[in-house]
């Protein structure tokens, strides 16, 4: 009886042993092979950004009779709204407001818009004279700054 149990003891040790030697091989083969090959990098669309313009045409205003001048833009998002605002701060009676809004539009499949901009309105509104003023189209992160010329043909 002893011969059998010690028998079967070396058959389970040496099956142990095999199994043991087995999974060391397999770590060995695993750590000394190549490094798996980099995977190419998600490719991702370029979106150039164009810095954004507009202008005013004419380019001067007569303050005594502004009509009716058109605001361009382009460079901007397709197909989203655009505002126009005339920089600094202004009254509106008692109250001040800054860069207030005096035109809006929204750009086509290309980002460029054309808007109609009621200068009467807005000479007498933040009460402007003859001279330089800035206004400023928006659109997200697109900000295009212009130099708006008002000119009076009375002397």
């Amino acid at each position: 009886m002893n011969f059998k149990a010690c028998s079967y003891t070396k058959d389970v040790a040496r099956f142990i042993s095999f199994a043991l030697l087995a999974c060391c091989l397999t770590l060995c083969v695993a750590s000394c092979a190549s490094p798996p090959e980099p995977q190419e990098p998600i490719k991702q669309a370029v979106v150039e950004i164009q810095p954004a313009v507009i202008i005013l045409e004419p380019k001067t205003v007569d303050i005594s009779a502004p009509g009716q001048p058109t605001l361009y833009g382009a460079g901007f998002s397709p197909n989203m709204p655009v505002t126009v605002s005339l920089v600094g701060k202004w009254k509106l009676g008692q109250v001040e407001v800054e860069d207030p809004s005096i035109a809006g539009a929204e750009t086509n499949e290309y980002g460029a818009f054309k808007s109609p901009c009621q200068m009467s309105s807005i000479i007498s509104v933040y009460g402007l004279e003859p001279g330089l003023y800035t206004i400023k189209a928006i659109q997200g992160d697109h900000t295009a700054p212009y130099i708006m010329e008002l000119t009076s043909a009375k002397k």
